[in-house]
């Protein structure tokens, strides 16, 4: 009479595997870019990339020269 307790009778694992950093870094990588692709939709702009500059590189100029303001008026007349 065999041991009925230790018997496997599937291909399941028994102890669970923990996944890779790969795994965990593309999981959220694709995360990233279905967002990306959502924001694009949105803002009507997920058709050229010359729109996609443009938008994104005003957004980063803006906030750019803001926190240059603040740095530097924080350098002059302290925070």
């Amino acid at each position: 009479m065999a041991n009925t307790l230790y018997k496997i009778t599937n291909n399941e694992v028994i102890v669970p595997q923990h996944k890779s950093k790969s795994e965990f870094f593309g999981m959220f990588r694709n995360y990233m870019v279905a967002k990306y692709n959502a924001v694009n939709e949105w803002f009507g702009i997920d058709g050229a990339a010359s729109d996609r500059v443009w938008f994104y590189g005003t957004i980063s100029l803006a906030i750019f020269l803001l926190s240059f303001t603040y740095l530097l008026s924080g350098l002059v007349f302290g925070f």
